[in-house]
């Protein structure tokens, strides 16, 4: 940070929220079906959870770019991995 900026704290349950948004937001935006098909621009990549051959379109394009092949997950995988996650920290919220 700089000096005279402001930073925003947020909890995790939040952050994991404002995930969980995004990612059904980026799934709204990409109703393409099943993604088997072609996508526009013909390519398909493999999901690392479902092993699954999609269009790219139903990847988050950090997926895409940043991952790679091999560790690449679907926009499903990453909401159901999120998804865990939080049931996770609730679980262990409520353990303490």
């Amino acid at each position: 940070l700089k000096a005279g900026q402001v930073c925003e704290i947020t909890c995790k349950s939040c952050v994991a929220k404002r995930e969980e948004e995004q990612i059904s937001k980026s799934l709204e935006q990409t109703k393409v079906g099943d993604g088997s098909a072609d996508s526009a621009d013909g390519e398909l990549h493999e999901c690392a959870a479902c092993k699954k051959n999609l269009a790219a379109a139903l990847f988050n394009k950090n997926q895409l770019r940043n991952k790679g092949p091999g560790k690449q997950r679907c926009i499903e995988c990453v909401k159901s991995a999120v998804n865990a996650e939080n049931a996770a920290l609730a679980v262990k919220k409520d353990e303490e």
